[in-house]
């Protein structure tokens, strides 16, 4: 008689904070998943009780809700959160994202039908960037076309090993790298052995920026998540070729908008050529003494 497989535990940590309303859509989603998540932790970094009324809408959900202001930082609440979990497979979704019904258990098929340590998806609605149309193992050259941080679901090993999310990059870190912590995370765990797959038939959702209200708060937004995607070039021993093929592609988006007059997608190309360009050279300043793990 063979012994019984021990189920996997899955645990989603959601970081919030400055939101109320926007996580009903995600915590409604989770109710409707065909496979359940067995705990769901809510790492919340508001001063204030502004989720507890909301949170008490879903007591049929495993949420731990962990209320503690001092987490400030997207990755670091990332951080506490998994360490806090239970989970043997762990994803980490936006307050504001939200999932189709087959989510986790599409995304456990995957894992288990490919062997891989992480599996990646796509956004219909293109938030995140651009993605590749075919399922492949992700590389050092797919890794910037097959990321976005809350659709990338993973064994507890890979954060383990590599000791979790940059606290350095991302919102709230308080320092100028905005954004980039998928692929960061990806190099890490890739340079440690561990092998990541993307499908593009699993997807998840999310409210598209919104390029139609470019002032001059959201190029500075776009532009801190674009310097973060220059941090890691730098850190993860990307050359100058690679880093001007992508600075230049923010050029071409800045003159396809130009040739339709399209003024709010000038001045999103403008703040993705900017970020991804100081980011670039103030990470040759600052991390350049950076040995990538081998």
């Amino acid at each position: 008689m063979t012994a019984q497989t021990k189920p996997l535990i899955v645990s989603p940590i959601v970081p919030t904070m400055g939101r109320a309303e926007e996580i009903r859509p995600l915590l409604e989603s989770f109710m409707r998943q065909t496979r359940k998540a067995d705990e769901i932790l809510v790492v919340d970094q508001n001063e204030d009780d502004r989720l507890v009324p909301i949170l008490a809408e879903f007591p049929d959900l495993p949420i731990r809700h962990i209320h503690d202001p001092a987490l400030r930082g997207l990755n670091k609440s990332r951080n506490h959160g998994w360490r806090e979990s239970k989970g043997d497979v762990i994803f980490f979704p936006d307050d504001d994202c939200y999932y189709p019904d087959d989510f986790i258990e599409k995304a456990l098929a995957k894992l288990e039908e490919t062997g891989a340590d992480v599996v990646t998806g796509r956004c219909p609605e293109g938030r995140g960037g651009r993605y590749q149309t075919e399922a492949m193992w992700v590389d050092r050259r797919t890794v910037w076309t097959t990321q976005v941080e809350w659709i990338m679901i993973m064994r507890r090993e890979v954060l383990k090993t590599i000791e979790g999310w940059d606290e350095n990059l991302g919102v709230g870190a308080g320092t100028f790298w905005g954004a980039g912590e998928a692929q960061e995370l990806s190099l890490k765990a890739m340079a440690c052995g561990f092998r990541e797959y993307y499908d593009p038939e699993i997807i998840a959702h999310h409210p598209p920026l919104n390029l139609s209200e470019m002032d001059a708060k959201m190029v500075a937004r776009v532009s801190s998540y674009s310097q973060g995607m220059g941090y890691v070039w730098m850190r993860h021993g990307y050359g100058l070729g690679h880093a001007t093929h992508f600075i230049l592609r923010a050029l071409g988006t800045m003159g396809k908008a130009a040739l339709k007059g399209e003024r709010a997608k000038i001045q999103y190309g403008w703040g993705v050529f900017k970020g991804r360009l100081s980011g670039y050279l103030r990470a040759r300043r600052e991390v350049e003494r950076y040995q990538p793990p081998v």
